[in-house]
Formats: C-alpha cells, structure tokens, sequence
C-alpha cells in the first residue's frame, strides 16, 4: 500500500508540545512500518488548526489522486479543528488512515470531529467566561511587561535565524550552483543528518527561503559573510 503523509504544526507551539513534527512522522512512520506500506511522499504545514488555508495538504491530496495512495496522518486534530473543514474532506475520495487510530471508519473519525468542535467551543467560553469574572473582580489582566518580552523574543529569533542563514548559504549556493534541485538540496540535507532552521527535516521551500535570507542579508551588509 502507498501511503503520502501530512503533517501540521501551530506556528506558536511548534516544538512546544508533542505534536511537533519529528513526533508525527515517527508515528507515521511507525504504522506505514506495520502495514507493510511505502511511504512515497511527506507535506506539512505550519499554520494553526483553525484555518482552512492548506496549501501543503492540497498538494499532498493531489497527490494521492495522482498516485492512487492514502493520506496518513498521525491524529485527526492534525487536519484540522473545524467539523465543517473535516466533513468535507471525510467525504472525499481520497482515503485517509490516523496512524494513532488506524481501525477508525470515516463514520467515527466525523464523530470525533463533532465532539472535538464542540470541546473547543467550550473551552473558549470558559476562558472568556473566567476572564470576564476576573475583571469583574478588579484583577488587572495582562502582563505590562509581555509586549517588551515578546519583542525582544521576536528580534532574538530573527537574530538566530539570520544567523543560521548566513553560517550554511555557501554550502546551499554551491550546490545549487552544482546543478541540485531544492528537492535534491533538501534531501542531501536530511541524509547527512542535518537539521533545518527550526530543528526539523528540510524541505524545498525552507531551502528556498534560506537562500534568500542570507542573499538579503548579504546586500545589506556592508562587509563580506564570515563563514
């Protein structure tokens, strides 16, 4: 059986929780493992669960209609948070297994989807609902000095990221320049064990938007990378 594997990451707990991605695809990998399976190709988004905006899981969905594969997931909160988004896509054709819950029917997994929607418009309530008692209460909400904390967060990461940029743009352009696809790039990367930017796997696009940092970078700089 062919399987194409989709992951998904919030971009404000990405290697917080463990949802992260290494933690999805050993699970993916794990239950393709014990089918027997192959798993041809991985696609992952980073963007939050609540969002309908997939441009990798439409690719990965074209894919499967293509390859005539399963799309595999490792749970089903990892597709998405909205019933509407997720009985539409149980509806499809395109078969889907959660590695996590792989005797699941799409009868069950839309019941789970339910349940899972409903729990989020609870928990959302709730906090409005405690929030709103605490105010009432006279506690001051916020934390005056989180807006500085979360700036210099913001510019320490762009600091690391710049960085990180800089330190492999050789090695990416030569290869580049060697005639390797991003495709190619990304998979040498991964092979030699090399992690990307975010501590994860490479893939063309993070090669892609690396080479064009350290090009920004480079332009703006009056003197050379030191590498």
């Amino acid at each position: 059986m062919k399987f194409i594997a989709y992951y998904r990451v919030s971009t404000e707990k990405q290697g917080k929780s463990g949802l992260g991605l290494e933690a999805q695809r050993e699970s993916v990998l794990k239950h393709v493992e014990q089918e027997g399976g192959t798993l041809i190709a991985e696609y992952s988004d980073v963007i939050s669960g609540a969002s309908e905006a997939r441009e990798q899981l439409d690719a990965a969905l074209r894919r499967c209609e293509r390859e005539k594969a399963t799309l595999i997931i490792s749970k089903l909160d990892r597709l998405a948070r909205q019933l509407s988004f997720l009985a539409k896509f149980i509806e499809s054709k395109v078969p889907l297994v959660v590695a996590e819950l792989p005797h699941a029917n799409k009868m069950l997994l839309q019941m789970m989807a339910v349940f899972a929607e409903a729990e989020r418009d609870m928990v959302s309530q709730r906090t409005k609902d405690a929030l709103a008692a605490a105010k009432k209460r006279g506690v001051v909400l916020g934390n005056p000095k989180l807006a500085d904390a979360r700036v210099n967060a913001a510019k320490a990461r762009e600091q690391q990221a710049d960085e990180f940029a800089l330190q492999h743009y050789d090695n990416l352009r030569r290869m580049k320049a060697n005639g390797h696809s991003l495709a190619k790039i990304a998979e040498l990367l991964n092979d030699a064990g090399r992690r990307a930017p975010r501590g994860g796997r490479w893939y063309p696009t993070s090669v892609s938007n690396l080479i064009s940092r350290a090009e920004r970078l480079l332009k703006t700089s009056e003197s050379p990378c030191q590498i």
